[in-house]
């Protein structure tokens, strides 16, 4: 599966699920890299499907060759999450990051990568 191959200042990521959803617990992960000499400020909006705010928007500071990696419903400031199976994480930088997305479930019975967009 190919993913990120460059740095990008603007980007979405295709899938998002959390919470529980028809009885599945859903868990998403992201990685965002800083590999700028100077320091960046990356910004997380997780949408629905329908384009909607799920939770509050994120800034988040990242030094040069910082790393964020965290789940989302775990990102510092996010709020509440409301479980979703659909949307997608919309991620803004002031500088060109790398990142990578995984989702999956509780019960560890599937993986997914999702490259960004």
């Amino acid at each position: 599966m190919p993913l990120q191959g460059a740095g990008a200042r603007e980007f979405y990521f295709g899938q998002v699920a959390n919470g529980s959803v028809g009885g599945v617990d859903y868990w998403t992960g992201v990685a965002v890299l800083n590999t700028s000499a100077v320091a960046t400020q990356a910004t997380f909006r997780v949408c629905r499907s329908d384009g909607t705010v799920n939770g509050n928007e994120v800034n988040v500071s990242l030094a040069p060759g910082q790393k964020y990696v965290g789940l989302l419903s775990q990102l510092p400031g996010i709020g509440t999450l409301a479980s979703q199976s659909s949307g997608y994480l919309y991620v803004m930088a002031t500088e060109p990051v790398l990142a990578f997305e995984l989702f999956g479930d509780n019960s560890q019975t599937f993986l997914s990568a999702v490259p960004a967009r």
